[in-house]
């Protein structure tokens, strides 16, 4: 049962994807004292930045090797933003993994693209200590240029910070 992502909302930001709001739940806790060593909030978004060339049509989050949110999405645009939860986690030092999965997108002369499947992941480590809500952004986007091959093409790139009060 897909329930709203807590990180979701009148608080999401702008250019969220169709449906984004109704695919995925926290997996530690989303209630204060649910969880007694559980002080800090991590929230994950994906913004897809890429190409035409590829359609994004799943993705899996984790913090700690537990799933945050996955799902298959439809028509993210380059630009929108995927807001896939967040979760309670005991203060010290956390791993999120992204892993993003592209169809081929192409019509006319390039229609065979639409048979290839390009996956992308990545991996970034927090280490906190205080209590905040840290805000981690993973960016699809391409690297290389027009002599890269197309699965060569792809990268995650992270950054974090703590969202103004």
């Amino acid at each position: 049962m897909a329930a709203a992502c807590a990180g979701c909302g009148p608080d999401a930001p702008p250019a969220v994807a169709p449906g984004a709001d109704k695919l995925c739940s926290a997996y530690v806790s989303s209630t204060p004292g649910a969880c007694p060593d559980c002080n800090q909030s991590i929230r994950v978004l994906i913004e897809n930045d890429v190409s035409q060339t590829y359609r994004l049509d799943r993705f899996r989050v984790t913090i700690d090797g537990l799933v945050l949110c996955a799902a298959s999405v439809e028509h993210v645009a380059r630009g929108e933003i995927i807001p896939t939860g967040s979760a309670l986690v005991p203060m010290g030092d956390h791993e999120i993994a992204v892993e993003l999965s592209y169809a081929g997108n192409g019509y006319g002369v390039f229609a065979y693209l639409g048979r290839y499947r390009f996956d992308v992941s990545g991996n970034h480590a927090i280490e906190h200590s205080s209590g905040a809500m840290v805000l981690v952004h993973a960016r699809a986007h391409e690297v290389g240029g027009a002599s890269t091959p197309l699965k060569d093409r792809l990268a995650i790139s992270f950054e974090e910070e703590a969202p103004q009060p």
